[in-house]
């Protein structure tokens, strides 16, 4: 996990754009990255440290994240987080219309402010995707790989 909040976040955010309702490319994440589906939900990022210990206490845990991720879903969401992710509409406002939208230096700005500002750190968040497919379940890597990340 890198040490740069902003790189995290973009790297996760990509990996969702790229899945979002493309079961191929789902498949194709699932292979070659050893993303694993469990009920039509996959996770992209390593499980929080503070997560961990949550998972051994509590054990309404699991069922929490999926039913987090089925609403998401139902609400068209591009990914799904646990927990839930909310972002300051007015707090992103305000920070956004400092930057003059100008040079293309000045709008890349602006684009990775927004990111950065509307969505989770995978450092405290678990971050996901649901599986386009009738199937559900994308059958690479394992439910242990999973978890253990």
């Amino acid at each position: 996990l890198s040490d740069d909040q902003l790189l995290r976040k973009l790297a996760s955010k990509f990996l969702c754009e790229v899945a979002y309702n493309c079961e191929e490319a789902q498949k194709k994440l699932c292979e070659y990255v050893g993303f694993t589906s469990f009920q039509g939900k996959v996770m992209i990022n390593k499980w929080p440290a503070h997560m961990k210990a949550e998972l051994l206490v509590n054990t309404n845990l699991l069922e929490s994240i999926k039913e987090g991720a089925r609403k998401a879903h139902k609400k068209g969401n591009r990914f799904w987080t646990y927990p839930e992710f909310s972002f300051d509409p007015e707090g992103a406002k305000n920070k956004l219309s400092e930057l003059k939208k100008g040079s293309e230096k000045e709008k890349l700005a602006l684009e990775l402010l927004t990111v950065d500002l509307t969505f989770p750190d995978p450092k405290f968040y678990l971050i996901g995707f649901t599986v386009t497919s009738k199937k559900k379940d994308i059958p690479y890597g394992s439910v242990a790989l999973m978890i253990s990340k």
